[in-house]
């Protein structure tokens, strides 16, 4: 999803798909990913090749701006980081992050509110929930900055399997968003098929198949018959089906890369 999409949503339904099959297809597809997108993927070229010491004097200084903005800004964090005595700047080492306190999913469901950044106008925020595949899922809200993080750092992991940007693309990863029945949606100007893992298993999978083959995504190595857990999990074996059915390795997003530390 791109930014653009995100301005989408506050426009009128009705006229978001003629928009989308006409203007929007037209803009070329590095130009909508803005600038930011691409100073964060320039930093993340860059940043694979730290050695070990660079990379944790940058996770300590991003760690340390996250857990302090958490303090100011969310009032469900400010309270739990009081209860243990926590005060800003606290965090020396990484090694400081064992003193924090736990969260769970129970208790960022039963309290949602306390868990939004009151540094956020509503305006630019959306509502997103996780797969389910947990059994309930997760409800939480994005804006531009954590989108942009989100496409440059999955778009980076994927290059290292051999995705290019702008390759037709299957993206397999929880229900859909725009009809939670559905079982695919294809979106032609940003040349990608959203298949739901949420529905798929043995006596979907065939349709699965013909659909990722009429997609023309794929290399001359046919898909297996019969789904399995390999395959799944790995873009290796079908080597255009660029992103595997869970991008749940791929979680560690930054908010900017800022300068990494001297």
């Amino acid at each position: 999803m791109t930014i653009l999409n995100v301005a989408g949503r506050k426009l009128p339904p009705a006229i978001k798909p003629f928009l989308k099959k006409t203007l929007y297809r037209w803009i070329p597809l590095r130009w909508r990913m803005g600038r930011e997108y691409w100073q964060l993927r320039s930093f993340l070229d860059s940043a694979q090749w730290w050695d070990k010491e660079r990379i944790e004097a940058w996770q300590l200084e991003k760690m340390r701006a996250i857990v302090d903005y958490a303090f100011n800004h969310v009032p469900g964090y400010h309270q739990l980081y009081q209860e243990v005595g926590y005060h800003p700047g606290d965090l020396r080492t990484l090694a400081n992050v064992k003193s924090l306190p736990f969260i769970t999913r129970a208790l960022i469901q039963e309290n949602n509110e306390a868990f939004i950044s009151n540094a956020i106008p509503a305006w630019q925020r959306y509502h997103e929930t996780t797969g389910g595949s947990s059994g309930t899922p997760l409800g939480f809200f994005k804006n531009k900055t954590s989108l942009i993080a989100e496409n440059a750092f999955i778009h980076s992991h994927w290059g290292w399997v051999g995705w290019r940007f702008g390759s037709r693309t299957v993206v397999l990863r929880g229900p859909l968003k725009t009809n939670n029945d559905r079982l695919w949606d294809a979106d032609q100007a940003d040349r990608s098929l959203f298949l739901s893992t949420f529905h798929l298993n043995q006596t979907t999978y065939p349709q699965y198949q013909k659909k990722i083959k009429q997609f023309k995504a794929l290399t001359s190595r046919p898909i297996p018959p019969q789904p399995s857990c390999w395959q799944i999990k790995s873009s290796r074996q079908v080597k255009s089906v660029s992103c595997p059915l869970s991008t749940s390795c791929w979680d560690q997003k930054s908010s900017s890369p800022g300068k990494s530390p001297t």
